[in-house]
């Protein structure tokens, strides 16, 4: 994979482009292939040129940005309509630096995060041990079925005697002409 190559202060051909990039402060969108590829190929220059697979990385990159810039400098052929679409190779690139940008971007923020993470104290799982209880013990070995049904049967009692008691008071009319001889 491409991305992992790390030398002095980049981690690939990708992570290069985008410091030149920056360096000339250029918008991803209007990229200047023909300043990129000669920053690029005299930063390879200058590379250690014992480092045979690393550059080898960055020199692959070094030979797509020289067929784009070709591609752009020679006289374009005419394009037939029935001709399926043909990508642009500076649009390619460029949607390859702006995924590329976007993980690098995400990659830091979640270094922050654990580097941030790295400052908290976090406590050990305690033991729960001492709060266990041992249940064997809690049943007696001489229970019959016959105990647990009756047990059960003064539970349901008790419950019964907890709940408010169903009184109805009846209304009886009384005229008064009876209340009156009543008293």
């Amino acid at each position: 994979m491409e991305y992992q190559v790390i030398m002095d202060d980049f981690q690939g051909p990708l992570d290069l482009l985008l410091h030149l990039i920056k360096e000339k402060e250029m918008d991803l969108e209007t990229l200047e292939l023909s300043v990129i590829a000669d920053q690029y190929l005299q930063y390879i220059h200058a590379m250690d040129p014992s480092k045979l697979e690393e550059m080898s990385e960055y020199l692959v990159m070094a030979a797509d940005l020289i067929e784009m810039k070709s591609k752009l400098l020679l006289p374009k052929e005419k394009v037939d309509i029935n001709d399926e679409y043909q990508e642009d190779p500076r649009e390619t690139l460029i949607k390859r630096l702006i995924e590329y940008k976007r993980y690098k971007d995400v990659l830091d923020d979640i270094k922050n995060q654990y580097e941030h993470r790295q400052t908290m104290i976090i406590k050990p799982a305690a033991s729960m041990d001492e709060y266990v209880v041992d249940t064997s013990t809690m049943i007696p070995k001489d229970l019959e079925v016959y105990d647990l049904m009756k047990a059960m049967q003064k539970m349901f009692q008790r419950k019964a005697l907890l709940r408010p008691l169903d009184t109805h008071i009846a209304k009886k009319e009384i005229s008064i002409d009876e209340r009156t001889s009543q008293i």
